[in-house]
């Protein structure tokens, strides 16, 4: 066994393919006092560059702004502009509801929505199930292959689901779940030999997701819907119905949606509506 000649590990090859790769990448460090090319040492976890006047400095005094400008480079966060008009956080770690950012700085999590993590993060069980899964494998295809979590999942699903479910299928993001559901409804039509039947009819002020079926029954004016005129699928809308959970059923909106279902009948294959 050899030693790397850069961050002395041991390696199979005296010259650290890791290290190496890492030197390529690193651009050439300077000494902000007296301006002179420093030697920079790199190692799997930074980099060490030591100016022959005034010292050495690490990869932490200079990675959130490293980071920062390579995000801005290379990254483009959903919802956002190109180039950014604001740069986002730079998370290192996360633990309950509380986002530790790369400048010592906590944050708590409070999205309620959107892309939420509704048990918090460095849950314990979570984390400790998905270690013990990740020891036998992380991922198979799910098309002719299965295995037991899943089916496990899928058993623990229907049970709680109302009567006749008593299939599960596994979908990616809430989006895709939407473009499963109208590909359903649409087929099902098609079975029935009403191939005619392939709109939606849809709530307006809803959200159901940003692939492009999802994006046809998302509000047509509020959502994205608009941005992508004639693109999408024009759908039917109701109107909003009436706010609250205690709020009494309003016969004017009951009457209108009833109209535009029967009016839509003979082309709509499904309603699609948030359950709040």
């Amino acid at each position: 066994m050899t030693h790397c000649v850069r961050c002395g590990g041991e390696v199979s090859t005296g010259d650290h393919r890791a290290c190496r790769d890492r030197l390529v990448h690193e651009p050439p460090r300077f000494c902000g006092e007296c301006g002179r090319r420093m030697v920079v040492q790199v190692t799997p976890f930074g980099w060490t560059a030591r100016c022959s006047r005034h010292g050495e400095i690490t990869s932490a005094d200079g990675a959130l702004t490293n980071l920062a400008d390579l995000d801005r480079r290379h990254v483009w966060h959903p919802y956002a502009p190109l180039p950014p008009t604001m740069p986002p956080y730079v998370v290192d770690s996360a633990q309950g509801v509380r986002l530790r950012l790369r400048d010592g700085r906590e944050l708590v999590d409070g999205m309620s929505s959107w892309w939420a993590a509704i048990h918090g993060y460095r849950h314990p069980a979570l984390d400790a199930a998905a270690v013990e899964q990740l020891g036998r494998m992380s991922h198979v295809m799910f098309g002719g292959l299965t295995h037991e979590p899943a089916i496990r999942l899928a058993e623990r699903l229907v049970a709680i689901t109302p009567a006749p479910l008593e299939h599960v299928f596994f979908c990616d993001s809430g989006s895709v779940a939407v473009e499963v559901g109208i590909k359903m409804a649409v087929q099902f039509w098609q079975a029935r030999g009403r191939p005619e039947k392939t709109r939606l009819l849809a709530l307006r002020g809803g959200y159901h997701g940003d692939t492009f079926a999802a994006m046809s029954v998302c509000d047509p004016v509020t959502g994205m819907h608009h941005v992508f005129s004639g693109a999408v699928a024009s759908q039917v809308f109701a109107p909003t119905p009436p706010l609250g959970f205690d709020a009494p059923v309003d016969p004017a909106w009951v009457s209108e949606f009833e109209r535009l279902v029967a009016s839509h009948a003979h082309e709509l294959a499904a309603v699609v509506a948030e359950p709040v």
